[in-house]
Formats: structure tokens, C-alpha cells, sequence
């Protein structure tokens, strides 16, 4: 699979200011973001992203073009001799263009999926990894929403309640939480 990301990002004017087009990193748990490692903070801050991500895959012979762009508002909350203090809230995620329909529907499953994590409170050491997720009951609690909501309109499909199964997992798990914040697409481009 290829994938591509540029992303565009505005201060609190909402004028652009840098746009930079990004090939996928590999991620792992202990993820630096970019974005936080190559500022320096000396003073709380408002950002808002646009992130556009366009990627080919080839999937059982099927080959697919998506696009999707996803919007966050990026807060620096508090400035520590040891941490930041970091807000992150996903405006909206949208597949703007696909030459495939069926990603449409997976989009948008992923999409409500993606719910429970849409407000993260997060500390970050000054090298950016993540180290510390202050809001997790409040993610866990959006997870039972999100699963009960989920699992209401797509109670007969058992692929689906499979899928709820394997989510509840990173929930439930030690670490979990903290794992799939790690995962979340802006620290692999911003």
C-alpha cells in the first residue's frame, strides 16, 4: 500500500501557513511526532490542520485510489520543565475522492470507530512521544457509545461485532488506550 500525506496548518487567523507533503513513516508505540519534536514551545498555542491523505492499494487483485482529508484543532495546554500538555480534537474525516465504492462504506465504519479517540488529552516529552493519555475515562466511556451505537445498526453482520470484540481489547488492556493514541494518523505526519 502507498500512501501520501500533505498537510496545511494555520494559526489562529486561519491563513496557511506551511504546506508539506509527507510520505508514510512507520509507527511504533513509543511514535515522536515531528511536529512536536522540531518546535520548541515557550508559550501556549491554537493550531488547526488539514490533513490530506491519498493512498493506492491493491487489495485480493482490486486495485483502489482514496483520498481523505481530516481536520484537527491542535491546542498546546500547558508548558512543563518535563511535558507538554497537548489537546487534540478531530474536526471531521472525509473521503473526498475513491474510484472504489466499497471503501465508502469502510470509511465510514472506521470513521465511527474513530469516535471514541476524536478528544485526546495527552502529555508529550520535550522529544514528543506520547507519555501520558489524561482523558481515558472519558475516551473509554465515548467507547461504549461508539460500540452500542455501532453494534445497533449492525447487529446482524457478525464480521462487524468481531471487530467490536477486537477493539474492546485495546479498551480494556493495560496500555491500550495510550497504544492506539500513539497510532492515531497525526502523529505519523505532524
Amino acid at each position: 500500500m502507498e500512501r501520501n500525506f500533505s498537510f496545511l496548518f494555520d494559526e489562529e487567523e486561519d491563513k496557511p501557513v506551511k504546506t508539506t507533503k509527507i510520505e508514510k513513516r512507520e509507527s511504533s508505540s513509543s511514535q515522536q511526532s515531528p511536529l512536536i519534536r522540531e518546535y520548541s514551545f515557550v508559550k501556549p498555542k491554537r493550531v488547526k490542520y488539514l490533513i490530506t491523505i491519498e493512498s493506492k492499494m491493491n487489495v485480493a487483485g482490486i486495485a483502489s485510489e482514496n483520498k481523505v482529508e481530516t481536520r484537527w484543532f491542535f491546542t498546546l495546554k500547558a508548558i512543563t520543565p518535563y511535558y507538554y500538555l497537548f489537546e487534540l480534537i478531530m474536526l471531521d474525516n472525509t473521503m473526498v475522492e475513491t474510484n472504489n465504492d466499497g471503501f465508502v462504506d469502510i470509511h465510514k465504519m472506521v470513521t465511527q470507530m474513530q469516535k471514541a479517540l476524536n478528544e485526546v488529552v495527552f502529555q508529550t516529552n520535550k522529544q514528543g512521544a506520547v507519555i501520558k493519555v489524561e482523558n481515558i475515562e472519558t475516551i473509554k466511556q465515548k467507547w461504549k457509545s461508539v460500540k452500542a451505537e455501532m453494534f445497533e445498526y449492525n447487529k446482524n453482520m457478525t464480521s462487524i461485532q468481531d471487530l467490536l470484540k477486537v477493539n474492546e481489547k485495546n479498551f480494556e488492556e493495560k496500555g491500550g488506550v495510550e497504544q492506539m493514541v500513539n497510532e492515531i494518523e497525526f502523529f505519523n505526519v505532524c
